[in-house]
């Protein structure tokens, strides 16, 4: 899904500062998987990402908010509030967080560590 929809290809980074040039090339690395990536604008990115998976008859539920999560042997229950501020509670099998900087499932299972990394910044 996202090849065809033509997010630029990206195989490394090149940075200047002071006069002095720096490049990075992805591929030139020390972990297993892929080398590259692709510069995106985050929204419409993940909006592609999102659309392909309800393609493929993944149910996403936008605008609700996780409550509480309970595991219950191979299955988890979530309590959940709609767009409408209606609670009601899902059975699944399968729990994906795609909450991003919202660290919603790290915050409720109590998982958060402090980050000794400085804030991202994009110029």
């Amino acid at each position: 899904a996202v090849k065809q929809f033509g997010f630029q290809y990206k195989d490394g980074a090149a940075f200047r500062r002071n006069g002095v040039y720096t490049q990075f090339d992805f591929t030139n690395k020390y972990t297993p998987g892929p080398g590259t990536t692709f510069q995106v604008q985050r929204a419409s990115f993940d909006k592609v990402l999102a659309d392909s998976a309800e393609e493929q008859g993944v149910e996403i539920r936008y605008q609700h908010e996780l409550l509480n999560l309970v595991f219950e042997g191979k299955k988890s229950r979530l309590e959940v509030l709609d767009s409408n501020k209606k609670a009601y509670q899902i059975e699944a099998d399968f729990v994906l967080d795609a909450s991003g900087f919202g660290r919603v499932l790290p915050r409720l299972l109590e998982l958060e560590e402090p980050s000794c990394l400085p804030p991202r910044k994009a110029i």
